[in-house]
């Protein structure tokens, strides 16, 4: 059993807190936790919610008093996520969060207060460069927790806007659960995983990428290529391809190709760890999320729904 009862707080930009909140979501249902989303507006999001996401429900600030909100009102619920919170109602919320020991909370705000850093366990701030080309490849990168949970909740925006969105999971294994088992009757939204079907194998801790890991990867990078030529207003997400190309996974080239080659339209979404140069000087919006604090800090192992 998933022990609950962390509270999160992601701020900075508004578009990158919402998709990584909505991915996390995604990845929570997987997993057969129930979900509530308060928000200040809808954004065409309590529908499509309602339609594709298991166990969610979504309501607005404005139909509720958040000084009257009691621990009874979340009873059906494990996990409550506050959007787009304002920082002096962040203030009144506080004592109630207290109350929630047994819940799972989590934050998006545009402005943060070091004061409030010790009330949450999770704070990670979301930074943004824009670049002068509007090429439509944007970076996810940074040590803080967010950037495959964003990747997939940047689809899910995407795919609510009527594009299709491929995510390829360069690190994943097969056999492993991904969030697709939260999704309900949804087309146009595909998650691929790379790896190999074996669930405990992950070469990431041992030695690196033996030849059928790099056999894999390519075959991957040959599915993007055929995807974005078949479906050019599209988003394509390829997660952990930084780390899989400081690993020696994958050739920086061939991701160099795929950049330069894809058309206007195609929205490319890269994720990982650390820079890589070239793909940073040719990205149109690099989101740098920031570690303020982890409870890994604390020697706390990764919990399933939250971290994977």
């Amino acid at each position: 059993m998933v022990s609950l009862g962390y509270k999160h707080i992601y701020f900075g930009d508004d578009k990158v807190t919402l998709s990584i909140a909505l991915g996390q979501v995604l990845r929570l249902s997987a997993h057969n936790f129930h979900n509530l989303i308060i928000m200040p507006r809808d954004l065409g999001i309590q529908q499509f919610i309602h339609n594709h996401i298991k166990n969610t429900s979504v309501i607005f600030y404005n139909t509720i008093d958040l000084m009257k909100l009691q621990k009874q009102f979340f009873e059906k619920h494990n996990v409550v996520f506050f959007l787009s919170l304002r920082p002096e109602n962040l203030n009144i919320l506080l004592p109630l969060f207290e109350e929630l020991k047994e819940k799972e909370i989590i934050v998006t705000s545009r402005k943060f207060n070091d004061a409030f850093t010790e009330k949450f366990d999770y704070v990670t701030g979301v930074t943004r460069q824009s670049n002068l080309n509007s090429n439509k490849v944007i970076v996810y990168t940074g040590d803080g927790k967010g950037k495959t949970t964003g990747a997939i909740g940047r689809a899910l925006i995407e795919r609510m806007r009527g594009k299709k969105a491929f995510i390829f999971h360069f690190l994943k294994n097969k056999a492993s659960i991904t969030e697709d088992k939260g999704l309900i009757k949804i087309d146009r939204f595909e998650l691929i995983r790379l790896g190999r079907d074996e669930p405990d194998y992950a070469w990431i801790t041992g030695k690196g990428p033996d030849k059928k890991d790099i056999e894999l990867a390519k075959e991957g990078l040959r599915l993007v290529r055929e995807r974005i030529s078949l479906f050019k207003n599209s988003l394509v997400v390829l997660d952990e391809i930084l780390f899989a190309i400081r690993q020696n996974l994958i050739d920086e080239k061939e991701v160099v190709k795929i950049i330069s080659e894809k058309p206007q339209e195609t929205i490319l979404l890269l994720t990982g760890r650390g820079e890589n140069q070239y793909i940073f000087r040719n990205a149109s919006q690099i989101f740098t999320m920031k570690k303020i604090k982890h409870p890994y800090d604390n020697e706390v192992s990764a919990r399933k729904g939250i971290e994977y």
